[in-house]
C-alpha cells in the first residue's frame, strides 16, 4: 500500500499474477488475517533483528524494482525494442535508482570489445527477454543473500571475541519436494537438494538406530533401507558426466539445443533404473525420486542454466542511487550518504560515467570464471553436505494440515503427500523393521517386578536393576549344577 513503491494491484504484475494463492492472500484485509497483518509482523521482526529504516526501505524498493522489471515487454524479432508503457520503465528505474535510458539500452543491445574497439550488437526479442529475466533473478538472489548475511551480522555480538573452539547453530530452511504439471530446471535443483538431505536424514536415522541397538546389546544387521545414492550418482557423480555435467557441457555449445541435451540424457542413462525416457520424441525425462516419479520438461533448460547477466546491466546497477543495489553489484560507496531519488545528471557526464562503470564491470567479470547455474548449485550443495556431516542435527518436520489455515481441519491427501515428500514414511518403515515397540524401563520394571523381586521390594526403575536380578539368577543356576 506504500505509494512510494508504485506497485498498484498485485494482479497487474507478470511475476506475481500466476500465483493465485499468494495473490488472494495478499488481497485479504486485516480482518481476514492476510498480508496486511503478516506485513506488520515482518516489519516488527526486521526491527527486532536490527534492520534500520533505511535498510528496510532499500530492501522493499529493490523488491518493487524486481517486480516491475518483469513487466517490461519487447517487440521486434531481430532488433528488439521496448514496447511496454513508459511508466513501467520509469517506476522500475525509480526503485532501482538508475537511469531509464541506460537500462533500456542494457536490455536491448550488447556492447562487445573486439581488438580494443567497442562494437554494438542489437539483441533479438528472445535475448532481450532473457536479459530481463536474468537481471531480475540475479538481483533477487543477491538481495536474499544480503538479507541472510545482515541477519547473521545483527545477531552476532560484536564485543565477543572469536575463539578457535567456538560452535555455531545454523538453521536450514528449504522448500519442500516439488512435482508440478510442468517441472523444469528449478524443480530439478530443488528436488536434488531434497534428495541429498534425504540421504543425510536416512544415514543419520539409521546410524542412530544402530547405536541405540548396540547400547542395548541387540543386533541390527537385519534392518535395511532403500538407499538413494544411485540417483545422486546419476545426477552429480556419474562418469564421464552426470546429468548436471551434461547440462553444463551442452550449455557451452552455442548450437546445442534442449533436444540435443535430452538425446544425450537418454544415451547416457537409459540403462539406469532411476531414469525413464519417454515413449515418443518429446523433450522430457522422468526421474524416480525417493518421494515418487517426477517428469521433467527439457524446454528452457539450457537458457536457464546459462543465465548470463549482461555486463551493460551490471554497469548500470553499479552506479545506482540506491545504495543497496550499488553494494550488491560492487559499486563504490558514497561518502556523502544515500540520495533519496535519482539525481539529475548532465547527459554527457552520465554517458561517460556509464561507460566507465561498464568497463569496470567487464574487467571484474573477466577475472572470475563464468559459472552456470548447475555448476554453482552443485558447488553449494556439496558445501552444504560438508557442513551437515560436521554438525549435530536436529530435525523438525513441518506439516501443513490445510491450505485455508483453519484449526482442526486436516486434508488427508495433502498431509499424506507431505509425509511422503519429507521422507517420514521411509523413516517409519526403518523403525518398524527393528523394534517398533519401545517401552521405558520404568514401565517394564513396574509391570514385571513381581517376577524377580518381592512385592514390597523397592527397585530402581532402570535397566541396571533388571540386569542385576538376571545376573543373580544365572549365578544360582550355575551353582546348582
Amino acid at each position: 500500500s506504500d505509494a512510494s513503491l508504485a506497485l498498484g494491484d498485485i494482479f497487474d504484475h507478470r511475476y506475481l499474477e500466476s500465483n493465485d494463492q499468494a495473490c488472494g492472500f495478499a488481497k485479504k484485509g486485516p480482518s481476514a488475517g492476510g498480508f496486511a497483518v503478516t506485513y506488520q509482523e515482518l516489519d516488527e521482526c526486521l526491527k527486532i533483528i536490527g534492520f534500520d529504516s533505511q535498510k528496510t526501505e532499500d530492501m522493499f524498493k529493490t523488491l518493487s524494482g524486481i517486480v516491475q522489471l518483469g513487466d517490461l515487454e519487447f517487440e521486434g524479432e531481430d532488433e528488439s525494442k521496448l514496447c511496454s508503457d513508459g511508466a513501467i520503465l520509469t517506476n522500475c528505474c525509480d526503485q532501482f535508482g538508475i537511469d531509464e535510458h541506460q537500462l533500456e539500452l542494457a536490455m536491448t543491445r550488447q556492447v562487445n570489445v573486439i581488438r580494443g574497439e567497442e562494437v554494438e550488437r542489437k539483441l533479438r526479442l528472445e535475448q532481450a527477454e532473457d536479459v530481463r529475466d536474468a537481471t531480475a533473478k540475479t538481483v533477487y538472489t543477491r538481495l536474499f543473500s544480503w538479507v541472510v548475511k545482515t541477519c547473521n551480522e545483527q545477531l552476532q555480538r560484536s564485543d565477543a571475541p572469536k575463539l578457535p573452539d567456538d560452535t555455531t547453530m545454523g538453521i536450514l530452511d528449504i522448500f519442500g519436494f516439488e512435482n508440478f504439471a510442468k517441472n523444469s530446471l528449478e524443480q530439478l535443483c530443488i528436488n536434488l537438494t531434497n534428495e541429498q538431505l534425504q540421504w543425510y536424514f536416512n544415514e543419520f536415522i539409521f546410524a542412530m538406530e544402530l547405536k541405540e541397538y548396540a547400547a542395548e546389546g541387540i543386533t541390527g544387521k537385519n534392518i535395511t533401507y532403500e538407499k538413494n545414492e544411485p540417483l545422486l550418482d546419476l545426477l552429480m557423480y556419474a562418469k564421464p558426466l552426470g546429468l548436471l555435467g551434461i547440462i553444463d557441457e551442452e550449455s557451452n555449445f552455442p548450437k546445442a539445443t534442449d533436444s540435443s541435451m535430452i538425446t544425450k540424457f537418454h544415451a547416457a542413462f537409459k540403462s539406469e533404473k532411476d531414469y525413464t525416457a519417454p515413449r515418443g520424441n518429446a523433450d522430457e525425462f522422468t526421474l524416480r525420486h525417493y518421494a515418487g516419479d517426477v517428469k521433467y520438461d527439457g524446454e528452457g533448460f539450457l537458457e536457464k542454466n546459462r543465465d548470463t547477466l549482461a555486463v551493460d546491466v551490471v554497469g548500470a546497477l553499479r552506479i545506482s542511487e540506491n545504495e543497496l543495489i550499488k553494494g550488491l553489484f560492487g559499486g563504490e560507496e558514497k561518502s556523502g550518504g544515500r540520495k533519496g531519488k535519482r539525481g539529475k545528471q548532465d547527459k554527457g557526464n552520465a554517458r561517460n560515467k556509464m561507460r566507465q562503470s561498464i568497463k569496470h564491470a567487464r574487467s571484474s567479470m573477466a577475472k572470475k570464471p563464468t559459472k552456470t547455474v548447475a555448476a554453482m548449485f552443485k558447488q553449494q550443495l556439496l558445501a552444504l553436505k560438508e557442513n551437515l556431516l560436521a554438525a549435530e542435527p536436529h530435525f523438525i518436520r513441518c506439516v501443513k494440515p490445510n491450505h485455508q489455515k483453519v484449526a482442526r481441519v486436516f486434508d488427508d491427501d495433502l498431509v499424506l503427500k507431505q509425509l511422503r515428500y519429507c521422507g517420514m514414511l521411509e523413516t517409519t518403515r526403518i523403525r518398524r523393521e527393528g523394534y517398533s515397540s519401545r517401552p521405558l524401563f520404568a514401565d517394564f520394571v513396574r509391570r514385571y517386578k513381581v517376577l524377580g523381586f518381592p512385592c514390597a521390594a523397592s527397585v530402581n526403575e532402570t535397566a541396571s536393576s533388571w540386569k542385576y536380578r538376571k545376573d543373580r539368577k544365572s549365578t544360582r543356576l550355575n551353582s546348582s549344577h
